[in-house]
């Protein structure tokens, strides 16, 4: 009882002291936590306030900015001296998202207290509901203008609910007073009513911004608006007055919970982690340092139990051993022996004893004598074999230390070799035996290494494939020597990846062969020539007869001449791939059997973009292919293909396909049917998809047709023919030269000459030919009836795809009339352009990855203003407009998806920041570049058809005289205008102009002097109507002007002043000009030809009534 007590204390008390520590440590923990949470409030009610003050600075700025508008209104209709209601309209409009409706409230003078009346409002104009409100005596807004007149400045009512399309909305209605400069008498009020959704989401936004929530607070404390619910945060409330009019309302601001989680703070729990973990730590330390004696003694206990049975293990062993050990003094004496020495000692019958020299007669019949006397004086460890009554013996012997001894003991080792010397010679038998069998194998590599890797053996079929003789290896190179280092390097590194560790060079070639017993695959080896071999080689490793891994065989079979006949096949393969891949159509092989049965044995990858089928598909069943066929086009086609059949003749056909992605599309067949000994046809050909020829077809369809209805005269000519002849004229060419088409066409040009060839003109013409460039020049030809004529001729050369020169374009003008005026016909002359102009297509390699350009022809790179190395360090977005971007990506992934993109239009940016529009396709490149994959972009600049668009959409709408609208124009616009009139009853008037006895200035002073006469009156008129007005030409010298937001009096009004502006203005030549006016206004729903009619009869009235006056009704 005593040892226990003892024991007991002996813990107790380093378990004391340990909890003593754990408790002092543990308070202070919880007083530095509560210090961190007190500091960091603090510092987290100080942003607060900072940040609050901040959101205050925000609102006041963007209400302020808000109440802005109304002070920019006011501002206006004190510096106007006359404001319309349209004008009103305009000017607030931008203004109206922010207040829910604007108006101008006239002070009225009137007797006693002035009338405040709201004379224009918007949204509603001049005739709205709130037009004409007398707001005097209103209990809500009266108060508010008087309030702002008294103040002079802006004042502001309570919340109420707002009008019109803001119903179901809180605002506040706001009025500034308008005083005149140098005028304290009130002009009238702005008055605005601002909306409080626009504050509402401010104060959401910026509640979510910055973690608060926020309100707003009339004077009262009422809660007007507010951002959300106020979280229980523990921090104070922050008020901030803010000034809306003359209204100081209040904006009370909250955290809330994302606030006071926002930033990197530190929570009191996070602390009890380390402030329980440190003093347990040093509670702990203090009780294994007072425990560390007893540990002490404990281990020397234990190591003095392990000395024990290591000296006991090391005893079972020596006398396990199954060679004889001796262990021997300096006086030959036997100190120790285990079993299998003294089994020998019995065998050599030699006595065993502890008497001096008793080991020597076991020395003398080994032959030691010599060897152990060496040892003994000091010399080194000896091995040696010996033969003793017919048995093989290995004896060994080593020094051993001795404590306290002059000399030390010598272990001496004797191992029985009869059996090992043996099995020995039975395998260098065997050896031999295999080594013959090796070096008959002449065609096949053997070469065996030891497990690390050094050849052991090389055999003639190695020496045959590597060029080494065997002596030169054997014993000296690796097998590494004889493979490619970058391809055992790859290896290395592909384990190292699948395996998470490095791999040695030798163990890329062993280590799948170590796993899994055999390792088969291709290794380039290097023969002594330097000439690279692909070798087929399978590695085994070779085991002992004890199972134990002692190196490796590799065998390798040449395979170099094999794969070089199989690559040849690929190539080919490949070859025609990547041929039928660049052709932008169908390479196929269609055959038919006499039972109708059909497949396509062979087709390239262009049916997935011709059919939207694979070729596996098509191959299996041709009935895939037809269904694509449009129906009407399927008896057409079938026939087609019977008679190829029949007559075994070419067959060609255009039909149409439905496709599930692309819609119809044109195709064209072309192929030449084969008859086969089955009986069976196979055509071989190509279909191409022809819907932009179709479409282009379709174009020059009607591009000929506006050249046939042309004024002017057109003809091409045969740059390939040896005479140039002419091989198309157009009507007006017939009627300006007097020559029937039949009778010019496949003749040169010259026979408009007459007998004039010496003009200076037609030497330029010849040097414009001869140089194949485009020019323009000014010949005196002969009609057929021998009158001459003045012909301007535009000539432009037109080239092929090649560059080659094909045909000449001639635009031919009659200007006998205007020869005179040279300078005229040179400023007409911008106004004419070819109508042909050969477009260069364009065509770029893009790495779609990134949208690098790899290279780039000739015309992308006029196309765009750049050189090929500067496109090389181009990205495609570099040169695409950002709002191109969303097309972009869709056409990557159509690109991904169909293999291929296209046509499309979009713009490129040139090198001189001008915009560039473009009609693209593209396709996938399967090649590779590094890894990166690319892609055909083939671009065509049609800058050219969209500027000719927009001419001859101009030209529709424009009388080419006077460069006014004409009557196409007219009968666009005014459905417009009248549906306006029948909506919101805005006042419509049309004026009819027409001029007085033109037809006698026509008559006198000549067309050209009448054209003048018809362009300076419609500048005169055009300079005295409003830009919004409309004006037009019908025809002759009838002209017609829209006044839209114009009443009666106001459009008779402007005819009269017209009027006025023609007596007094002098035209060219002819003097003074009259007209006759109509003036009409357009009625609600009136029939707009009724109106036309009246405003017409209107305008012979005037002319029956002597003209130079305006007739109305």
């Amino acid at each position: 009882m005593s040892r226990l007590s003892a024991a007991q204390r002996h813990v107790s008390r380093p378990l004391a002291l340990a909890l003593i520590v754990l408790m002092m440590g543990l308070a202070l923990s919880w007083l530095v936590s509560q210090l961190l949470v007190r500091t960091e409030q603090r510092a987290l009610e100080v942003r607060f306030r900072a940040e609050a003050q901040s959101v205050t600075g925000q609102l006041a700025r963007s209400v302020a900015q808000d109440l802005g508008a109304l002070r920019a209104v006011s501002r206006f209709m004190a510096l106007s001296t006359s404001v319309s209601a349209s004008e009103f309209g305009l000017f607030v409009e931008p203004y109206l998202g922010t207040f829910g409706g604007m108006a101008w409230v006239r002070l009225e003078p009137a007797l006693g207290e002035s009338r405040m009346r709201v004379r224009y409002a918007e949204p509603g104009g001049s005739r709205g509901g709130f037009v004409g409100t007398d707001l005097t005596a209103d209990p809500t807004r009266g108060p508010v203008l008087r309030r702002a007149l008294q103040r002079r400045g802006p004042a502001t009512s309570a919340t109420m609910p707002l009008r019109g399309d803001y119903i179901g909305e809180q605002g506040f209605a706001m009025a500034i007073p308008v005083f005149r400069p140098g005028n304290d008498q009130a002009l009238g009020f702005v008055w605005g009513t601002y909306r409080l959704k626009l504050v509402q989401e401010l104060l959401t936004r910026l509640g979510e911004e910055h973690g608060f929530v926020l309100a707003l607070e009339d004077e009262g404390g009422k809660t007007i608006i507010a951002s959300g619910k106020v979280d229980q945060t523990g921090l104070s409330t922050y008020f901030q007055p803010v000034l809306i009019g003359d209204r100081a309302l209040t904006l009370r601001v909250n955290a809330a919970n994302g606030f006071v989680k926002k930033g990197d703070w530190i929570d009191a729990a996070s602390l009890w982690g380390p402030g329980i973990l440190i003093p347990a730590l040093l509670a702990l330390l203090v009780y294994v340092l007072a425990n560390r004696q007893r540990y002490a003694e404990a281990l020397a206990a234990s190591r003095a139990r392990a000395l024990t049975q290591s000296e006991q293990r090391l005893r079972r062993i020596f006398h396990a051993i199954d060679d004889a050990l001796f262990l021997v003094d300096a006086r030959w004496s036997v100190r120790k022996a285990n079993q299998a020495g003294e089994a020998l000692l019995a065998d050599w019958r030699v006595e065993q004893g502890e008497a001096v020299g008793a080991f020597a007669g076991v020395a003398a019949q080994a032959g030691l004598d010599e060897a152990i006397t060496a040892l003994l004086a000091g010399g080194e460890p000896f091995h040696l074999d010996r033969v003793i009554d017919g048995r093989s013996y290995a004896v060994s012997g080593v020094p051993v230390a001795r404590d306290s001894a002059e000399f030390d003991d010598v272990l001496i080792r004797i191992s029985d070799q009869s059996e090992q010397r043996r099995t020995l010679l039975e395998l260098q038998d065997t050896r031999a035996y295999l080594g013959n069998v090796l070096d008959a194998a002449s065609r096949v590599s053997i070469i065996a290494t030891d497990a690390k890797g050094t050849v052991e053996l090389f055999n003639r079929g190695a020496e045959h494939l590597l060029g080494y003789r065997a002596d030169e290896v054997i014993g000296s190179a690796s097998i590494l020597h004889f493979l490619v280092d970058d391809e055992v390097d790859a290896r290395t590194a592909e384990l190292s990846d699948e395996l998470g560790h490095a791999v040695g060079r030798f163990e890329a070639l062993t280590l799948v062969a170590e796993r899994n017993g055999m390792d088969a695959r291709m290794w380039t080896h290097l023969t002594r020539d330097g000439i690279l071999r692909q070798v087929e080689l399978t590695v085994t490793r070779i085991l002992d007869a004890q199972g134990a891994h002692v190196g490796y065989l590799c065998i390798g079979v040449d395979t170099t001449e094999r794969r070089a006949a199989e690559a040849a096949l690929i190539r080919r393969d490949q070859l025609l791939s990547k041929l039928s891949e660049r052709v932008p159509g169908l390479i196929y092989q269609f055959q038919r059997f006499p039972d109708g049965r059909a497949v396509f044995p062979y087709a390239s990858d262009g049916i997935k973009a011709i059919y939207g089928i694979s070729p596996e598909a098509a191959a299996a069943d041709a009935k895939v292919v037809l269904e694509r066929i449009v129906a009407e086009d399927m008896p057409a086609l079938i026939e087609s293909v019977e008679e190829s059949s029949r007559n075994l003749s070419l067959w060609r056909c255009d039909y149409r396909v439905d496709l599930p992605q692309r819609g119809v599309r044109w195709l064209r067949g072309e192929s030449s049917p084969e008859r086969q000994d089955d009986g069976s046809t196979i055509w071989y050909g190509f279909i191409s998809d022809i819907t932009e020829q179709k479409k282009a077809s379709d174009q020059i369809a009607l591009l000929a047709s506006v050249i046939e209805a042309n004024s002017l005269g057109v003809l091409i000519v045969d740059a390939c023919a040896a005479d140039m002849p002419l091989i198309f004229v157009n009507s007006a060419f017939e009627h300006m030269t007097g020559y029937a088409r039949h009778q010019v066409l496949g003749k040169n040009c010259r026979f408009l000459q007459g007998g004039d060839h010496l003009q200076p003109e037609i030497e330029t013409l010849r040097h414009m030919i001869a140089e194949r460039r485009t020019g323009r020049v000014r010949l005196r030809n002969y009609r057929q009836d021998g009158t001459p004529f003045w012909n301007s001729l535009s000539l432009t050369p037109l080239t092929d795809s090649q560059g080659r020169l094909t045909h000449y374009i001639g635009v031919s003008e009659d200007i006998s009339d205007r020869v005179e005026a040279h300078h005229a016909l040179a400023v007409s002359e911008e106004k004419f352009r070819t109508f042909f102009e050969s477009s260069p297509v364009g065509m770029a390699l893009i790495r779609h990855s990134d949208g690098h350009f790899v290279d780039a022809n000739t015309a992308f790179c006029q196309l765009l203003g750049y050189g090929v190395g500067e496109l090389r360090a181009t990205t495609l977005a570099m040169i695409t407009p950002p709002e191109y971007a969303a097309q972009d990506s869709e056409l990557i992934n159509e690109l991904y998806r169909q293999q291929r993109y296209g046509p499309y239009e979009k713009e490129y940016l040139h090198r001189d920041g001008r915009r560039v529009p473009v009609l693209i396709n593209g396709f996938l490149m399967p090649g590779k570049e590094g890894g990166q994959g690319l892609a055909w972009c083939i671009a065509e600049d049609i800058s050219e058809q969209k500027r000719l668009q927009r001419e001859l959409e101009h030209m529709s709408i424009t009388d080419p005289l006077t460069q006014l609208y004409n009557r196409r124009y007219f009968n666009l616009v005014i459905e417009r205008e009248v549906g306006r009139v029948n909506r919101s009853g805005v006042p419509l008037s049309l004026l009819m102009l027409d001029l007085d006895h033109f037809k006698r200035i026509n008559d006198r002073f000549g067309h050209d002097i009448g054209d003048k006469v018809l362009q300076h009156f419609a500048e005169l008129i055009r300079r005295r109507v409003r830009a919004t007005d409309i004006f037009c030409r019908l025809g002759g010298e009838e002209f017609l002007l829209v006044c839209p937001e114009t009443d009666f009096a106001a459009a008779e009004q402007l005819a009269t002043q017209l009027l006025q502006s023609l007596r007094d203005e002098a035209f060219e030549v002819v003097g003074c000009v009259t007209a006759s006016i109509g003036v009409t206004q357009y009625q609600p729903f009136e029939r707009i030809d009724e109106a036309l009619q009246r405003v017409d009869k209107l305008v012979y009235r005037a002319k029956d009534q002597g003209r130079d006056r305006v007739a109305v009704a």
